[in-house]
């Protein structure tokens, strides 16, 4: 593939795409360029040539907090036409972690050539760049699953490891959130995991998730002790914001991050869990 223009200070700019890039590999048969958003807004209008995600987009099993089951994620993207030879575009119309979501899943389930549109529907409108509201003809894939588990981590796991000082583990949900002092999501329990530092989301990227640089990256997380030399665990509520930061966090050279998928929805939800509360 030719190169993607993200901005040069990242570590691993393979992973994002801009609007330019994304234009001229819409009649690339190689290409798979996935709408992540809503289906009203896609049936508005979307990139030419992008196929629907056609499932919650938070890729969720039905009722569960966990990541959706590889069989059906697998019957999904063999239906979008999507091969291990496939090149995956990801966007979405909002804040980007929809995209991310995708992009983290399919780094899951061992598809590593995906990537994510920086600034996304947004961006691309902005730009002056054409739409559709054609659905492309469907073209069926064979997707195969090659589990990953190196990005994430699950609540047992991640109990053995709190409090240990070679890992560090991140809270990105609103202040008031991490602090216990607000629970919009009606968990049984409020608070953060001990010794979870905070960094929502929105410090490290800005409209649309748009990605500027690895150096406000590098400075969000680094101003609360975040180092790429140690094992990183990043949580949320339900892994979307998690996605999103596992991709900033690898776009700016972290070589060890892995996702708590089931987030703060499993763990503020069973009796076993710690969770404490800011002073």
């Amino acid at each position: 593939m030719t190169s993607n223009a993200a901005p040069p200070s990242f570590v691993r700019p393979e992973f994002l795409v801009d609007s330019s890039w994304v234009y001229s590999c819409l009649q690339d048969p190689g290409v798979r360029i996935v709408d992540c958003g809503d289906a009203n807004d896609y049936d508005r209008a979307h990139i030419p040539n992008a196929v629907p995600l056609g499932l919650h987009p938070w890729l969720k099993d039905e009722g569960s907090p966990h990541v959706i089951n590889p069989d059906a994620f697998a019957q999904r993207m063999s239906e979008l036409g999507v091969s291990g030879n496939t090149t995956v575009v990801a966007y979405d119309g909002n804040t980007g972690w929809l995209s991310a979501r995708l992009w983290w899943v399919l780094r899951h389930y061992g598809h590593d050539d995906v990537r994510v549109l920086n600034g996304g529907w947004r961006g691309w409108v902005r730009a002056g760049y054409p739409v559709s509201v054609d659905m492309p003809k469907g073209e069926l894939a064979t997707f195969e699953v090659r589990r990953n588990n190196d990005i994430l981590i699950r609540a047992d796991e991640l109990m053995k490891k709190v409090g240990q000082g070679d890992v560090q583990v991140v809270n990105l949900l609103l202040p008031a959130v991490y602090q216990g002092e607000s629970n919009p999501f009606g968990n049984a329990r409020t608070g953060h995991i001990p010794g979870s530092v905070n960094v929502p989301n929105e410090t490290f990227s800005g409209e649309a998730g748009r990605f500027e640089s690895a150096e406000a990256i590098r400075r969000a997380f680094g101003e609360v002790g975040v180092s790429p030399e140690r094992e990183t665990i990043v949580h949320c509520q339900a892994g979307i914001r998690s996605a999103h930061a596992c991709l900033a966090l690898t776009l700016a050279g972290w070589e060890h991050v892995r996702v708590y998928d089931a987030s703060l929805a499993e763990w503020a939800n069973r009796e076993d869990t710690p969770l404490v509360h800011s002073s």
